[in-house]
């Protein structure tokens, strides 16, 4: 199992010095308009929840490490002092006010005052400067005029004895409090009455600021003006420290206890102090060295051993306890930097601007941090210094430099990128033009001579490192090229003479950036695919290391094992970078050290220097950063999140840290619910990550970790829901997760009365469909029966039909018989009258015999039509249109012969027409318009015109016949013209029509593929269209 330790925030009892090593730490200043409030802060707590509280000139000021927030008291009056008791309640004094801090509805912290508890006084109360608080004795209010206890709900107040001037500061030393009257001596307070201390008469006229525990059991005493004090119980003496004087003219105005036998002093001119138990100065911080301003009013030390100071001008946090410090511009350093390292005693920094020099050995003063001093005559870009016999190689973007630490000779004119001398090849220094190749420089006594490019390279050069005789050069994006022991050669006087590159060599990704470096006796490959090393003859990827990458953190930029047998390597994802350290010690368990980087950007480092002791400095753009690793064992982790925010569709239902009501019941709807929260830490406030979770299960269904503070839900399904958040620093070092529940209810039609209401629709419906079913199957049975009718009468016509048929068909027979015997006798009559011509010449005769003749054939057309109809046969044959709608109109004339029917036939000869049905179609509406002109002749409304009905026969295009039947009758009223062709529908009286006539007309029409139309005016006529596909 990967074990892993976090070198983290340590505070000032796990084994951090105050002072962390050379360079300054780091200071964080805050300006007023960071806050936006007043400019002054008087004083600084914290809670356990790790929230700052700053009485500032405007209110209360609350911070989270990420949003200040302001809470002002009544009148806008100016708070002075805080102080927190064993209950975690604040307490406020101020100007004309004392109270305290408590949560509201929301959970925010809001004041409550406690002046109309006091008991009048005259002169009024006036400025309250301090309160203190004492789990024994009850919170303390300190005025000039007035000494204030609040104790168990009730109010006492101290006056000032006759002839005082006022009460001065009050401290409590473990649970005895101490303040000074002027003119008298240190008093405490015993039952409700003053007592002067025995043995501080000598203290009547000194100004006194504190009082503070010693690791002896004494008391320190801190004046402004007069130095140090100690006291014992019984007599008071002067600390011998070599700085009072410093302490006299600088004033001190503030002083804390850091820990054992070190102290803070805040002075009104000198910045603030740190100082042993005997008053010496260990160091001075002021604004030449990065505080806000050397005037200061107040210390305070958070629980990450972070040193704030409150000024009348902002406020500053001193980064005591972390393991980092810091060479920047107030250090002396300018430019980018680029590379450093160590000759003796001395740090050397390459820079845009120039090369650099740290002296550790420089004499120091407690207000000066060690300094970057340039190097003078040395101008140029450089990127690159190593150590070279007791001077340094240094590489720029004009030339190549040897420097022996006091003279400087220019070795090379190219712009060099990387320098490096060969140890197997004493006399040869290499050197790389990252877009030429490599070149080569030799020396030969004194004198150094460049050879200038002796292998060029198609490729930019990345990086160029030497091992056990082999030579790596890294390139961009085409691979690692090498030159074994084997392949290189010396001549006599040990200088480089051949080198024989070889390469790409195998196994690495192609087509990426890589940077070769050397750890151990090991070389490493940097990749976008993790961590390679070379074994053998080729690169293969080192899982030991790979999986104890962070996930998707697997682009390696950098490599350096250190003198701890630590890898140090810069990771990314390709957004963000990180750094870390493998233990590769054997039998260590290979456990991954994080660096606590104060700013995330830190870890986008560009060179890394280690150093015996186990210190690493790291190379950033505008400043060196030092990190004491000489103690990685510690864990740390962030503290518990607070949700400090939640709001619900744009309305703040927590608004603090403090909320302890219900659980907060919302309608259902479009809900918008948005939490912010935050882990305070103030040393790495921006390297948090947080994970969040949102679900009704009992167990969280966590996100990916993110620097996001905040998150925003919507539309939520009902249900009760708990929102949970966990903060961690690295992998490994998760906080404890704070979490907040809220219910949803459901939307009306999901709750309970509604499922109710649901299912007695549901069975109304259920109901009203069965009695709708069985209407409606009661009416599809009445149809049935109709149409059973209808059909029935329809059988009963067609055997009727069938039944005439061959009635008419044997009456032909029987007719045809006689009128056979009327013809041939007529005929022979004929015969006879033309034989004799008297006979002849008789006209009456002739005339009677001329009409019997015709009378014979008439009847004979009779008998043929007869049989014609009863040969529905005869239709189906292909006909002539003009002798097929002859047939159809003599069947008309034959039903109405008081109605004239007119054929008009426009069809081409050619066409043919066949088929009962549309025999049928065109008798239907033939009968329907002869009746309508039947109707309208009884009527008396043809005022002696014929009653007419025609057929006009034509073509619609080229495939479609067109019939067009029309009449002079009665017409059809509008109101029933969209009816006509509705089964059942008549106009006629009842008995007299079944309403399915044109129904059926209409239905074979459809049928055969055609359409028909009707128009009518009432009184004037109807005009009906058929349409049929020529294929009838």
């Amino acid at each position: 199992m990967l074990r892993l330790t976090a070198v983290a925030i340590g505070l000032l009892c796990c084994g951090f010095s105050l002072l962390a090593g050379p360079g300054k730490p780091f200071i964080r200043t805050i300006n007023y308009s960071q806050y936006v409030s007043g400019r002054e802060n008087w004083c600084i707590v914290q809670n356990q929840l790790g929230l700052i509280y700053v009485a500032n000139e405007n209110g209360v000021l609350e911070y989270d490490g990420n949003q200040w927030r302001l809470i002002e008291l009544p009148g806008q009056a100016k708070p002075l002092w805080l102080d927190i008791d064993s209950a975690n309640t604040i307490y406020v004094a101020g100007v004309n006010e004392i109270g305290y801090l408590a949560p509201d509805s929301t959970g925010s912290l809001t004041y409550r005052s406690l002046m109309n508890l006091l008991p009048p006084r005259s002169p009024d109360y006036g400025e309250f400067w301090e309160v203190r608080s004492s789990p024994s004795s009850g919170v303390w209010f300190r005025g000039f005029r007035y000494l204030v206890r609040w104790h168990h709900g009730k109010m006492t107040v101290f006056d000032r004895p006759a002839g005082v001037d006022r009460f001065d500061v009050i401290s409590f030393v473990g649970d005895q409090l101490f303040f000074r009257l002027a003119g008298r001596g240190i008093y405490t307070v015993t039952g409700d009455s003053l007592r002067l201390l025995p043995g501080t008469g000598s203290l009547a006229g000194v100004k006194v600021n504190g009082y503070l525990p010693s690791d002896d059991g004494s008391i320190l005493i801190v004046s402004r003006m007069d130095g140090l004090f100690r006291y014992d119980g019984s007599k008071v003496w002067p600390v011998p420290s070599p700085d009072n004087g410093y302490y006299k003219t600088r004033f001190i105005y503030d002083s804390a206890r850091l820990g054992p036998g070190r102290y803070v002093f805040v002075t009104l001119l000198g910045g603030v102090v740190l100082a042993d138990g005997q008053g010496r100065i260990l160091q001075i911080y002021n604004e030449s060295n990065g505080l806000h301003d050397n005037y200061g009013l107040f210390s305070f030390k958070d629980r990450e051993g972070g040193l704030w100071i409150g000024h009348n001008n902002g406020l500053s946090r001193i980064f005591l306890s972390q393991p980092f410090t810091v060479f920047d511009r107030q250090s002396g350093l300018h430019g980018n930097l680029e590379a450093m390292t160590r000759v003796n005693n001395r740090l050397f920094i390459a820079t845009s601007q120039g090369l650099f020099r740290i002296d550790e050995a420089d004499t120091l003063t407690p207000d000066r941090f060690p300094r970057a001093v340039p190097i003078q005559g040395l101008p140029g870009i450089y990127r690159s210094v190593v150590p070279y016999e007791n001077g340094l190689l240094i590489g720029s973007s004009t030339a190549a430099y040897y420097w022996n630490g006091q003279n400087l000779r220019q070795i090379s004119s190219l712009d060099i990128d990387f320098i490096l001398p060969l140890p197997h090849f004493p006399n040869t220094i290499l050197y790389s033009d990252r877009f030429i190749g490599i070149g080569l420089i030799t020396r030969q006594g004194g004198s150094f001579t460049d050879h200038g490019v002796i292998q060029t390279f198609p490729y930019p050069i990345s990086s160029i490192r030497h091992l056990n005789g082999d030579l790596w050069i890294s390139t961009v994006r085409h691979g690692v090229f090498r030159a074994s022991e084997s392949e290189m050669a010396a001549d006599p006087a040990g200088t480089l003479s051949r080198a024989v590159l070889s390469g790409p060599v195998p196994g690495l990704p192609a087509g990426q950036s890589i940077h070769v470096f050397t750890a151990g006796n090991d070389v490493l490959a940097g990749t976008s695919e993790g961590v390679f090393r070379f074994e053998e003859d080729r690169f293969s990827a080192w899982r030991l290391v790979n999986e104890r990458l962070p996930a998707g953190m697997n682009q390696v930029r950098h490599l350096h094992l250190d003198s701890r047998n630590r890898l140090w390597m810069k990771i990314s994802d390709g957004r963000r970078y990180d750094v870390l350290a493998i233990d590769l010690t054997p039998g260590a368990g290979f456990p991954v050290l994080q660096v606590p980087f104060i700013n995330p950007s830190d870890k986008n480092y560009s060179d890394l220097f280690s150093e015996p002791d186990g210190t690493v400095w790291f190379v950033l753009g505008e400043y060196l950063l030092r990190f004491d690793g000489t103690n990685p064992d510690r864990v740390s982790m962030p503290p518990e999140p607070i949700i400090r925010e939640v709001v619900i569709n744009g309305r703040e239902v927590l608004t603090g840290s403090f909320y302890s009501g219900p659980a907060p019941v919302l309608p259902f709807g479009d809900q918008e619910i948005r939490f912010r929260f935050v882990s305070p830490t103030y040393n790495q406030i921006q390297s948090v990550q947080y994970r969040v979770s949102m679900n009704t299960g009992k167990e969280p269904v966590w996100s990916d970790w993110t620097h996001l503070p905040e998150k925003e839900y919507s539309n939520l399904h009902e249900g009760t829901y708990t929102f949970r958040v966990q903060s961690r620093l690295a992998p490994g070092s998760e906080s404890e997760v704070a979490s907040y529940t809220l219910r949803i209810l459901p939307p009306w039609y999901r709750t309970w009365y509604a499922w109710t209401l649901f299912s007695l629709l549901a069975i109304g419906s259920i109901a009203w469909i069965i009695r709708w079913r069985t209407l409606v199957l009661k009416e599809q049975k009445n149809l049935l029966e109709i149409q059973v009718a209808e059909k029935t009468v329809q059988l009963l016509h067609a055997e009727k039909m069938a039944s005439m048929g061959q009635l008419t068909a044997g009456l032909g027979h029987e007719i045809n018989n006689p009128l056979t015997i009327l013809q041939l006798n007529t005929e022979l009559m004929r015969m006879k009258t033309d034989a004799h011509p008297t006979l002849a010449d008789d006209k009456e005769f002739n005339d009677s015999l001329g009409r019997i003749e015709n009378g014979i054939q008439r009847i004979r057309r009779i008998v043929n039509k007869m049989g014609q109809f009863s040969k529905s046969e005869d239709f189906d044959r292909p006909m002539p249109p003009g002798e097929y709608l002859d047939s159809v109109a003599d069947m008309v004339r034959g039903q109405f012969t008081d109605v004239v029917v007119d054929v008009e036939n426009q069809l081409p000869v050619s066409r043919r027409l066949q088929g009962t049905r549309l025999k049928m179609i065109l008798f239907n509406v033939m009968t329907n318009g002869a009746e309508a002109v039947r109707e309208k002749q009884k009527a008396g409304g043809l005022a002696g015109e014929s009653g007419v009905v025609s057929l006009v026969a034509g073509l619609s295009g080229l495939n479609r016949f067109q019939f067009i039947i029309r009449d002079n009758g009665t017409g059809i009223p509008e109101s029933n013209q969209s009816k006509v062709f509705e089964p059942f529908f008549t106009t006629k009286a009842p008995g007299a029509g079944t309403g399915l006539g044109l129904y059926e007309t209409y239905t074979m029409v459809k049928q055969e593929g055609g359409d028909i139309s009707l128009t009518s005016i009432e009184g004037q006529g109807t005009t009906v269209t058929i349409t049929m596909p020529v294929r009838l």
